[in-house]
């Protein structure tokens, strides 16, 4: 086993290094470390009996950099003082209204519609930490979460409106 072990590793290190090296063959490589050597048919053998990883199949977001971008600078403008967790239930109430297609079919369109998120503002700066939420509960979404409920913010999904004191915002269905 140990040798097997041995073998991978330097057959890896090999593999890596090799994009630098012209060879005919995997033929011309033969291995000597501390006494181990691998002959060029064990290598061939080795190089035949390890599998390829298989490559998952790209699927395209839902959403761009673009919806990051609106989506972080709408929680600037509606709960930049407010905790996380609100951040949060601004961005699903954005995502509650594409999924319900009343308000619009995109982020864009759902974000910019007129007298809707009035905190929003496109000179409104890009915070770190709001863009990084943002991502997270796109990801959510896109995988088809639930949105998020709060004992005291949002006791029940969904929410299409909130409104809030400047210190905290209240979710809710309807308006």
């Amino acid at each position: 086993m140990r040798k097997l072990i041995t073998a991978l590793l330097l057959f890896t290190a090999i593999v890596a290094d090799m994009s630098s090296m012209k060879l005919d063959s995997i033929q011309d490589v033969a291995l000597t470390q501390d006494n181990f050597i691998i002959e060029p048919e064990e290598l061939t053998a080795l190089a035949l009996a390890i599998e390829p990883t298989p490559v998952r199949e790209y699927i395209e977001p839902p959403y761009t950099t673009h919806d990051i971008e609106l989506l972080a600078k709408t929680v600037w403008g509606e709960a930049r003082g407010c905790a996380k967790e609100e951040w949060r239930l601004v961005v699903w109430t954005v995502l509650q209204r594409v999924d319900a297609d009343d308000w619009g079919d995109t982020i864009e369109a759902v974000v910019t519609a007129k007298c809707q998120f009035i905190g929003y503002r496109a000179e409104n700066p890009l915070d770190p930490a709001m863009c990084a939420l943002v991502m997270a509960e796109l990801m959510d979404w896109a995988r088809g979460a639930e949105p998020p409920t709060h004992e005291l913010y949002a006791p029940t999904a969904p929410y299409y409106f909130f409104c809030g004191d400047g210190t905290n915002n209240w979710f809710r269905a309807v308006w």
